[in-house]
């Protein structure tokens, strides 16, 4: 199975791992401390692959700009 981090942003496939699916656990993969509707909006289950939303470098440092010129912290 795969596990693939996407921007939910810009869609950029981020990494992909293949891995075993009966070593994974949401422990493991520091989901546990995520309420259930977070998950929901974070994690897509299909038979193939488990889709993880996070955002992007590009993504990021673009919205940590847009705040900066929103704040009129830069012109």
């Amino acid at each position: 199975m795969d596990l693939v981090y996407y921007c939910s942003q810009c869609n950029t496939i981020v990494d992909r791992l293949e891995v075993d699916v009966e070593e994974i656990t949401e422990d493991k993969l520091g989901f546990s401390i995520l309420t259930p509707a977070e998950k929901e909006d974070i994690i897509n289950k299909t038979e193939d692959e488990i889709k993880i939303g996070i955002i992007c470098d590009d993504c990021e440092a673009e919205d940590d700009l847009i705040s900066l010129v929103n704040k009129n912290l830069i012109h």
